[in-house]
């Protein structure tokens, strides 16, 4: 994400989004009734007919919008925002969605900006320059290829060993079943880093066929031992916190340490809380030290006053994402925690 404009008098920032990942932070950033101005396509107006056909030109234009709803899912490629046209050359009071993506500008009005609106628009900056990362959790049977962005695991490709099951039956087998993988990655990864794992002694093998084929891959790869393969091998590395900077860097691993530090306070008996009335009995306490809330919650009344208080009261807060697996867990205890500074 780029910052292009900001004006503090009108209470404009001004956008460029230049990953999925953005996508995700726009979604959290947008509310209803913030104005979103965009370029956009729309049927051309037709003042001799009220009736608009439906295969009417449509042309290109830049509307206000006055927004209602914000849309976004893991699998799509775009933020959908709808709202009413407020401002714009046609259709002034009529209903309107965005769809916006990678490569798309936009300008964001709002009456305030929140401390978490602006900390989340720092961060997608500064996280702009970091790399994704690919996993590749494999053992002598099956495999898969996933990418690690700031807010989630994605799985890319997922190979099956066929015939008996024996990887090592003939080499032919084992080269087949290797290049299946590499495919996969060299139509995906450019100069990104690369994490094998797994149990047993498939990811040396693979390393091994990547350093004849692939060699520029292999020195960008990490091996890693797990007991798990799929997206449970890579939470598995990440919560023993393997992998090296460049995963401890990413926003998820940062989220799961935060829950897997929340729980293992919980088994002690640390000053912690969780739940709704709980966190905000904490909260109007002051006893608050750091507040962990899903992005779910943030999006109501609650979530929105406990973050107001716990950062007036000298607290910290972190938001999760529910697309992962840290955020689900968060979820699971009420949406909300607490670290505290004292019990209560």
């Amino acid at each position: 994400m780029k910052v292009l404009h900001q004006d503090t008098r009108t209470g404009e920032i001004k956008i460029l989004l230049e990953s999925m990942d953005d996508l995700w932070h726009l979604r959290n950033i947008v509310i209803p009734t913030d104005l979103v101005w965009a370029d956009t396509h729309r049927r051309k107006e037709e003042k001799s007919d009220k009736i608009r056909t439906e295969r009417a030109e449509k042309r290109r234009m830049r509307l206000g919008i006055r927004v209602e709803k914000v849309e976004f899912q893991d699998y799509q490629d775009k933020v959908r925002i709808l709202g009413v046209i407020e401002e714009g050359p046609q259709d002034i009071g009529q209903h309107h969605t965005l769809l916006l993506g990678p490569g798309d500008k936009l300008s964001i009005f709002k009456s305030e900006w929140r401390k978490h609106e602006l900390d989340r628009i720092m961060s997608a900056v500064k996280e702009a320059r970091r790399p994704s990362i690919f996993f590749v959790p494999l053992d002598d049977t099956e495999a898969a290829v996933l990418v690690m962005s700031q807010f989630s695991l994605r799985e890319l490709g997922n190979i099956a060993l066929t015939g008996t099951g024996k990887m090592y039956e003939s080499k032919t087998d084992a080269k087949s079943y290797f290049e299946e993988i590499a495919n996969i990655l060299v139509a995906s990864v450019d100069k990104e880093p690369v994490v094998v794992l797994g149990p047993g002694f498939a990811k040396e093998r693979f390393i091994a066929f990547l350093r004849e084929k692939h060699p520029e891959m292999a020195k960008r790869a990490t091996v890693l031992s797990s007991g798990q393969t799929g997206a449970a091998g890579v939470y598995e590395v990440v919560k023993k916190g393997l992998g090296g900077k460049v995963v401890e860097d990413t926003r998820l691993v940062v989220e799961t340490n935060l829950i897997e530090d929340l729980l293992s306070r919980i088994s002690r008996g640390d000053p912690v809380t969780y739940g709704p009335k709980q966190v905000e009995e904490a909260a109007k306490a002051g006893a608050v030290e750091v507040l962990l809330i899903t992005e779910e919650r943030v999006r109501i009344p609650l979530g929105e006053e406990l973050m107001k208080t716990t950062e007036k009261l000298g607290g910290r807060v972190e938001i999760l994402s529910n697309n992962h697996d840290a955020g689900k867990r968060l979820e699971s205890l009420g949406g909300y925690a607490a670290i505290l500074r004292y019990p209560i």
